[in-house]
């Protein structure tokens, strides 16, 4: 229905109620401004908080309103940091584990086949013994 005072069709508009906006954010989308001057512009309702994002720099600014719909607006600057990446000498690869463990079960065959046979090690040829596998350790773990 037409009113003759209103030949628009749109509903009256009371100038006392004011109007508030509320933008919409569909998803998980970002909000992208062009600076600051576009941060300051975009339009946002009483108490409520925005992260805008400027479009080609690192930038990002929070918009927040107070219940007067009054802004303040703080920038932030985004700073790459690179991920750290694990010392590799610090892990053994599959090939040095299985070498190892291949001299710890000969080392127990040879414990055992000492110990049924009786026969004794004099101190001379354990520390000849300890000093060779040492050195060879550590000649591996340095590569």
């Amino acid at each position: 229905m037409t009113l003759p005072w209103n030949p628009n069709n749109y509903p009256p508009i009371n100038p006392l109620m004011g109007t508030q906006f509320q933008p919409s954010i569909a998803g998980n989308q970002l909000i992208k401004v062009k600076d600051l001057d576009s941060a300051k512009a975009y339009p946002t309702s009483p108490n409520s908080s925005f992260a805008l994002f400027e479009e080609n720099d690192d930038v990002m600014y929070i918009k927040t309103t107070d219940a007067n719909n009054f802004p303040t607006i703080r920038k932030f600057r985004f700073k790459e940091e690179p991920l750290e990446v694990p010392n590799s000498t610090q892990y053994v690869t599959i090939d040095e584990f299985n070498k190892f463990k291949e001299e710890i079960l000969n080392a127990k065959q040879f414990v055992q086949q000492s110990a049924n046979t009786n026969s004794k090690w004099n101190t001379d040829q354990f520390e000849q013994s300890v000093t060779a596998n040492r050195q060879r350790y550590e000649d591996d773990w340095k590569q």
